[in-house]
């Protein structure tokens, strides 16, 4: 590419840092086609009138077209939507009017303004009939924009004779193979020594420390480096005269050393006498595209020390999305150096930037360069420029707090002042932090195992202590705990996220100390955690609430909304996120196992590892992300296989009918979804006249034989777990709550609710394990159902009609064992279509689609359904399927049943000789 150095004579006294303002002018060429085109004498004087027009009032056509008519800028849609007016013929009108108006993708308008050069000029010649004259070019044209030019001497050297630097913007179009050339560019690199210009000084925007012993980096790409060469130019300067100035790191990009390395000699020089140290990459000269922000993520702790030496920061370059990768660059240096979390960093720079301490001189972008960099920043986690989108971090820049992991997120966007949930902003924070803190304790944990891995592969390392080799089973539970405990609906105490909080810096030191025991052992040297390890006694001395106030501090430096707006990536934060709430769902499935005392190795091993993986630099390549999210639902699978494994020690579902009707006694209601728990609070209720009902998505529990074995386990009470607030008030014994969904307590029933495992509210009873001794004594105390009570006296609600039964037991088992009936009625056409309807329904009465659409499916239909969706359509009256004597409605289970529709799929496949794709399910 050509660059060009101009010296401008005679230009008076300007300072460093300047800029020239240049008036450019449009090439005569184009100036007599365009005149030729509206049948002009180029030496005509013309008078021009009008308030908004900046135009002499007498001028010469040629002088109009060549110094006040953007002529040669691109013709936008609504010019030619005025030409399509004008035109006279009907062909070229109607042509004008589909480039004018079409927005469809790949429509002609951005193929040939994009793609080739299609100027006012272009425009004029391609349509003749339109009888465009000069009034409507003044009147519709923008005028030509004067353009700045960063100045690159030193008053000190080159008193009244400013230089600027400039690369001559060439473009050939892939479509008619025209050559473009900039504007600006092109009319100061073709004026011939001696020429005259429009111009004038202009004060630069950039405002140096006075003293030039400050520390400084730069970052130049291209003709930037002008900039950084009038810095450095100006400190040589002021080191003859005695003053003292320090050396610059200078990082340069170029595409080709040997071609693009402007100021070459100077910049030698100046390394040489110790002025400068320049990094220089070379995008184009080898395969990988190596930028600034490449060699700044090599050099972290000499970048990171200008800014701890209270140094300054000085980009000159390319505009649009570049400054903003070189920033990310500099925040990971940041990062790694001090071991803080994006949010500290990004903080900082921005505190850097209100001191003048971070500043940038973006000039007009190339295209080319500028839609690969965009590419790669939003693939890497760099910024994406969507104009027609609002940054997350924006739109809640004064939020309180920021949460949307559920369906009940605030208008579909983000609880920003209080979750809908019920979590407060403090609680927010908190879960944010344990996340975080599940992350490096994670980290931990995974690169212990990797070293594990190697002890257990190499034959010579046999011999280590085998104490290295064990697995941390506390870590691995607390792990399980900690995740299920953030989701929604499940705890919502802060004292016990105190504890959390407090807890898990124990686990994380142990797992530190135990990463480096191993790493010593195969004599490593063990790895640096990419954020920083917080393994002190931080609380030691706090009271209670000093200690929530600080990790309430904490949380919000490490929160999602901090994330938003340190990684300037809302889809890449997206999927990040995404991966973190499938954890929690792996987690809550686990934690349910493992009450069974089910464990699964690899469901430890991937958390860890995705924890892990969140924390590192590859958590900002979308690709990667995504490749662990499909890891994750592979894990799921893992996990819900484990479960169900668990729950059939209660005996393998069978189909049964469930009573939706009160029996007279004392009464104790369950909710939420842990089986085990559950049997062992009925086990406990045995002889002491205590009946046991059940609620929300504890209704499958009926289906397993075991469990309905026990003769004080007698029915069900309400429907899902989003009607609990309208519906305990009406239930007169105790309430446990095992596990999700629980919604703020109402004061009708507070006095009587329980919570246990994972679950919590504050200042609500939690029973630490299974001893329900309280539960039983408190429902002793309470009256029970009397023998007068007929039917249960909660209110019922359109969306949900009572009715005397349901119907559960419907697991794969079940199905899979009468297949060979299934198969034959598929064959017959008496069935056509499954229809899988179910998951976490929302609480809206008026979310009748399911139902509807459950209600009006043809009469050769099956529907499966599971989760506390099932209270959509369960209440609806299906016939059986054909003589079969199979029902139409099958429920399946709890929503970690939903595996049992991947087994029958799994098994309909097979007995079909079809993939699963091809089975009429939907």
């Amino acid at each position: 590419r050509e660059v060009h150095v101009v010296t401008f004579e005679g230009a008076g006294p300007y300072s460093l840092l300047d800029h020239i303002l240049i008036q450019p002018q449009n090439p005569i060429d184009l100036v007599r086609r365009c005149a030729a085109r509206l049948r002009l004498d180029l030496d005509q004087v013309v008078r021009v009138s009008g308030e908004s027009v900046d135009v002499p009032p007498l001028v010469s056509v040629r002088a109009l077209l060549e110094h006040y008519v953007d002529i040669g800028n691109v013709a936008n849609r609504t010019f030619l939507e005025g030409m399509a007016a004008m035109a006279t013929d009907r062909k070229q009108a109607e042509e004008l009017d589909s480039l004018a108006s079409d927005m469809l993708p790949g429509n002609q308008y951005a193929k040939i303004s994009q793609k080739d050069i299609f100027s006012v000029v272009d425009a004029l010649e391609r349509f003749p009939s339109v009888p465009v004259t000069l009034s409507h070019l003044v009147s519709n044209v923008p005028t030509v924009v004067p353009r700045y030019y960063s100045i690159c001497s030193s008053p000190l050297v080159a008193p009244s004779r400013p230089q600027v630097c400039f690369v001559l913007d060439t473009w050939t179009s892939p479509i008619s193979g025209r050559v473009f050339k900039g504007l600006a560019s092109n009319h100061l690199a073709n004026l011939p020594p001696g020429s005259h210009v429009f111009g004038k000084i202009s004060k630069g925007v950039l405002v140096l420390p006075e003293d030039p012993a400050t520390p400084l980096v730069g970052v130049a790409l291209g003709s930037g480096i002008g900039v950084l060469r009038g810095i450095v130019s100006d400190r040589e300067a002021k080191r003859r005269g005695g003053g003292a100035v320090s050396k610059v790191l200078l990082y340069y990009g170029i595409r080709h050393r040997d071609k693009d390395y402007v100021f070459k000699d100077d910049l030698e020089r100046w390394q040489r006498d110790g002025l400068v140290d320049v990094v220089l990459s070379c995008s184009h000269d080898q395969k990988e595209f190596i930028t600034p922000a490449t060699r700044v993520l090599e050099d972290v702790s000499r970048v990171a020390r200008v800014f701890d030496d209270g140094g300054t920061y000085v980009y000159c370059g390319l505009g649009g999305s570049v400054p903003g990768i070189i920033e990310d660059a500099v925040r990971d240096a940041l990062c790694e150096h001090r071991h803080v979390s994006d949010y500290i960093a990004s903080e900082y720079v921005t505190q850097l930037k209100g001191k003048d301490r971070f500043l940038v001189e973006a000039y007009l972008k190339d295209a080319d360069v500028e839609n690969w960099l965009k590419e790669v920043s939003i693939r890497k986690g760099g910024r994406a420029e969507v104009e027609e989108a609002v940054p997350v971090a924006a739109q809640n820049a004064n939020a309180k707090m920021f949460c949307f992991q559920c369906e009940q997120t605030f208008l579909g966007k983000g609880c920003t002042t209080v979750g809908v949930c019920g979590k407060s902003p403090e609680l927010s924070a908190m879960m944010d932090l344990l996340v975080h803190r599940l992350k490096v304790l994670s980290w931990f944990l995974h690169h212990t195992r990797l070293v594990q891995v190697r002890i257990a592969a190499d034959a010579t390392l046999q011999g280590v202590d085998k104490s290295v080799l064990e697995e941390d089973a506390e870590a691995n539970r607390f792990s399980l705990e900690g995740m299920f405990a953030t989701l929604t609906n499940v705890n919502f105490d802060t004292a016990r996220f105190v504890g959390y909080n407090t807890r898990v810096k124990e686990l994380t030191r142990r797992a530190k100390g135990r990463y480096e025991e191993a790493c010593r052992a195969v004599g490593e040297k063990p790895k640096v955690c990419p954020v920083a390890v917080e393994v002190n006694g931080e609380t030691e001395g706090m009271g209670a609430q000093d200690m929530e106030d600080l990790f309430v501090r904490k949380g919000r430096e490490v929160g999602v909304l901090g994330r938003f707006k340190s990684t300037k990536n809302d889809a890449l934060v997206g999927l990040q996120e995404m991966l973190v709430y499938g954890l929690k769902g792996v987690c809550a499935y686990a934690d349910h196992a493992y009450m069974f005392k089910y464990e699964n190795a690899k469901i430890y091993e991937f958390l860890h590892e995705a924890l892990a993986f969140l924390l590192g630099r590859e958590a900002r390549d979308v690709d990667k992300v995504l490749g662990m999210l499909m890891r994750c639902g592979e894990c799921n699978l893992t996990t819900m296989d484990l479960l169900h494994n668990a729950n059939a020690t209660l005996g393998t579902q069978s189909p049964t009918q469930v009573p939706i009707k009160p029996v007279a006694g004392k009464c104790i209601l369950v909710s939420g979804h842990d089986l085990m728990l559950l049997e062992q609070l009925v086990q406990q209720c045995s002889g002491k006249a205590v009946n046991v009902y059940t609620h929300g998505e504890m209704l499958p529990a009926h289906g397993y034989p075991k469990l309905r074995a026990y003769n004080n386990l007698v029915a069900h009470f309400g429907v899902g777990w989003q009607r609990q607030g309208v519906e305990f008030p009406h239930f007169p014994g105790s309430i446990l709550m095992t596990t999700n969904c629980l919604t703020p307590p109402k004061d009708d029933y507070r006095g009587r609710l329980f919570t246990a495992g994972a679950v919590g509210w504050p200042h609500i009873p939690h029973v630490p394990g299974t001893d329900f001794a309280a539960v039983i004594n408190r429902a002793m105390e309470l009256p029970g159902f009397a023998e007068t009570d007929r039917e249960f006296s909660y209110g019922v609600v359109t969306a949900f009609p009572r009715v005397g039964s349901y119907s559960v037991g419907f697991g794969s088992e079940t199905v899979i064992s009468v297949a060979d009936k299934v198969l034959e009625a598929v064959k017959k056409g008496d069935i056509t279509r499954f229809y899988v309807i179910g998951g976490c329904d929302g609480y809206e009465g008026e979310r009748s689609y399911f139902t509807d659409l459950a209600r009006n499916l043809p009469p050769t239909s099956v529907v499966l359904t599971a989760g506390c969706g099932k209270y959509r359509v369960n209440h609806l009256e299906y016939a059986t399927i054909g003589d079969t004597g199979i029902p139409r409605l099958l429920d399946m289970g709890q929503c970690n049943d939903s595996y049992s529709a991947v087994l029958i799929a799994s098994a309909l496949s097979k007995a079909l000789n079809c993939t699963v794709h091809d089975l009429p399910v939907s």
